[in-house]
């Protein structure tokens, strides 16, 4: 394979004979089929294979390069992307056939998987004619064009400068139609959640985004897609929400939750850094750049790379080689020095910078810092103060839809995030708005119900809603929660915990202080769990009584023995036996292993 790879590709070069460029082209694709690791050495192709699809002389030598070049993009994507493989395998996309254009797109979709901030002239020109295929009618073409989108949003959710520049010739109008008017038969259960996901990452960081969307039609779409029809929602009649998976429901509330300004990360709040399941955080992610340039972007190791330096990081090595490709198409040897934290390349004597970081999406502050300040403030809340009324309207119907997917569904994560989206909507409301939901909706029994959960991330998102409710309203919801039971469970809770180990007594809770909630919520997350096992004050005092009656046996058996009274150790044996008995009782009626009473 070695030998015959720089034949084949000087055919390639042959413009004067199709047919002799179409059998090269047809041998390159046959040997990667029968030798997949034969790839490394057909990389080098890689160009000229490009060459044939930015000017087209033989549809099928096009089209059979594509099927090369699709081949290549699942291990060498970064090799075609630099060499300007997006632009050239969507250039002619209409006029090829069914089969090449699922090929160029398949091809695109694997180059957007290792793109990087600092490649969107690599990509830009290329989202017209992406966006363009959105309309398709081809269901594989339709998954290959969103996954592409969903990957690009991915790896540029970090720069929201990036994800506005994606955005700016209609993306996120189209995804929305496509939500609202696409066929069954061409919008599968994945195509549906992969673009509720694109357009829940794009809102989350770039909140500028998310008010356009929101002036949209936005409580429209949100009926559509829950219910059915854009017909308001109106207070009283009964809702029949469409049927939709777990996963659909999910996305669909992950939606709702970025339409809405984030919750605060302190006070009350600051126990959902333990219950989010953040994975992010378990992560840590290895980035590199070159010293010798300017204001150069952090650049992120691969996967293969990142785990290699990960675990020797762990081991405690100091040096690590890697075999990598950087700015070139040639795999070079890389020495890291972990400890100085600087990278050599050992043929250039170039040196770079490493850095690591536990967040996937770490982005050091030289990268894009002037986008940052752009974003700094939540135009959500821009949008919240300057027009109260468009909000208000969202927030009427996504309260109804909310209370209903809460009701009807019996999914963890889905009631999770139907509480996560309450407590964004009731935060920022206004109290007179509080007011009017609370004589609409049944908050105050739905947070009694919350609260005698044996869930303790329900009674948390309980506990919350009490204390945003008892701020806002405190009047109103004092009468509330104590008809409704709320007072009762909080009491009940506290006493809970009060009887733990450490724990003193609370008396004469009064949940009209919102301090009491969040002392409550400290209390519960830091308690030990309700089944932990407490021994009662009355068997220790028993227990010592016995052992101190078994010591004062064995002394006298002692002494008995010794003078030769012989009748002087039945005595043990009774108290001996009694409180063995004793303990095997208790024990097998608490549950209690022997090591707990020892």
């Amino acid at each position: 394979v070695r030998q015959s790879v720089p034949l084949l590709i000087n055919l390639l070069s042959a413009e004067d004979n199709m047919h002799l460029m179409l059998q090269a082209c047809r041998a390159l694709t046959y040997i990667m089929e029968s030798l997949p690791r034969s790839t490394s050495y057909v990389v080098e192709a890689i160009p000229h294979l490009l060459l044939k699809l930015k000017s087209i002389q033989c549809m099928d030598v096009a089209e059979q390069a594509l099927a090369a070049l699709d081949m290549l993009s699942k291990k060498h994507a970064k090799s075609i992307l630099h060499s300007g493989g997006l632009s050239a395998c969507l250039c002619f996309i209409d006029f090829f056939s069914l089969n090449a254009q699922r090929s160029a797109l398949n091809i695109t979709a694997n180059c957007c998987q290792v793109v990087t901030s600092n490649d969107g002239h690599l990509f830009i020109e290329s989202i017209p004619v992406l966006i363009s295929k959105l309309n398709t009618q081809d269901k594989k073409l339709l998954e290959s064009c969103c996954l592409t989108f969903s990957r690009l949003v991915e790896q540029l959710k970090s720069c929201p400068a990036m994800l506005m520049d994606l955005c700016k010739d209609g993306l996120i109008t189209n995804l929305q139609q496509l939500l609202l008017v696409g066929s069954a038969s061409v919008m599968t259960t994945n195509v549906f959640t992969m673009v509720l996901r694109i357009l829940s990452t794009v809102f989350r960081y770039c909140t500028s985004l998310t008010t356009e969307f929101i002036k949209q039609d936005a409580s429209g779409t949100i009926r559509s897609l829950l219910v059915g029809n854009k017909t308001p929602v109106e207070i009283g009649l009964p809702l029949t929400l469409l049927h939709r998976s777990s996963n659909e429901l999910f996305e669909i509330l992950c939606l709702c939750a970025e339409l809405l300004p984030q919750l605060p990360k302190y006070g009350v709040f600051s126990v959902d850094n333990l219950i989010s399941g953040n994975d992010e955080e378990k992560h840590r992610q290895w980035f590199y750049r070159d010293t010798s340039r300017e204001n150069e972007p952090w650049q992120s190791f691969g996967k293969a790379e990142n785990k290699i330096i990960t675990a020797s990081c762990d081991t405690g090595e100091s040096d690590v080689v890697l075999a990598m490709k950087i700015n070139s198409h040639v795999t070079q040897d890389y020495t890291l020095d972990l400890s100085t934290m600087k990278m050599e390349n050992e043929e250039t004597g170039d040196v770079y910078d490493i850095t690591s970081s536990r967040k996937k999406t770490f982005i050091p502050e030289l990268l894009h810092s002037a986008s940052k300040e752009k974003e700094k403030e939540d135009c959500r809340l821009t949008l919240l103060n300057d027009e109260p009324a468009l909000y208000d309207e969202l927030c009427q119907t996504m309260l109804l839809l909310l209370f209903e997917v809460y009701r009807s569904s019996a999914t963890p994560n889905v009631r999770y995030k139907c509480l996560h989206c309450l407590l964004r909507i009731i935060y920022h409301s206004r109290p007179d708005s509080i007011k009017s939901i609370a004589e609409l909706l049944p908050l105050s029994s739905t947070v009694a119900g919350m609260l005698s959960s044996q869930d303790s991330r329900l009674v948390i998102y309980g506990l919350q809603l009490s204390e945003i409710l008892m701020k806002k309203q405190p009047v109103v919801f004092a009468v509330y929660f104590k008809r409704e039971g709320v007072m009762h469970a909080v009491k009940k809770i506290l006493a809970e915990s009060s009887s733990m180990p450490g724990r003193s007594n609370i008396e004469n809770v009064s949940i009209t202080s919102s301090s009491t909630v969040s002392e409550k919520i400290r209390s519960f997350v830091g308690s030990p769990p309700r089944s932990a096992i407490v021994l009662p004050p009355i068997v220790t005092e028993q227990r010592s009584h016995f052992e101190n009656e078994m010591r004062t046996t064995r002394a006298r058996a002692k002494e008995a023995t010794k003078s030769g009274e012989a009748g002087s150790s039945a005595p043990e044996s009774s108290e001996s036996s009694y409180s063995k008995r004793f303990e095997s009782v208790w024990r097998k009626k608490k549950k209690v292993p022997t090591a707990t009473l020892r």
